[in-house]
């Protein structure tokens, strides 16, 4: 199976990293739950209805990109390392069998 992002109905959605949480603006909609994100610098990541993220929560390294289940709905903040800035990128995506 191949993972495509699915353009037709949700396009990526851009957060600047700083050293404050900063949500998603929109919720992600997504038929199978999958979200990408990738970084540029290292922050921490929290998924939910209204989050936070705060230094307890998930650290994604500088430049990684990972995948993640989240139920349809849901936010993704993120939070930079205090002396780092940055951006990430918030993709839903969907499963398209070839």
């Amino acid at each position: 199976m191949i993972q495509e992002i699915d353009n037709s109905t949700y396009s990526s959605q851009l957060i600047s990293l700083t050293n404050t949480s900063v949500a998603t603006t929109n919720a992600v909609t997504t038929s199978n739950g999958i979200v990408r994100i990738a970084v540029t610098n290292a922050c921490y990541m929290k998924i939910a209805t209204t989050p936070t993220a705060t230094t307890a929560d998930t650290l994604l390294p500088a430049g990684s990109t990972s995948f993640f289940k989240m139920a349809s709905g849901d936010k993704v903040a993120l939070l930079g390392l205090a002396v780092t800035t940055g951006t990430a990128t918030v993709t839903a995506m969907e499963s398209v069998t070839y």
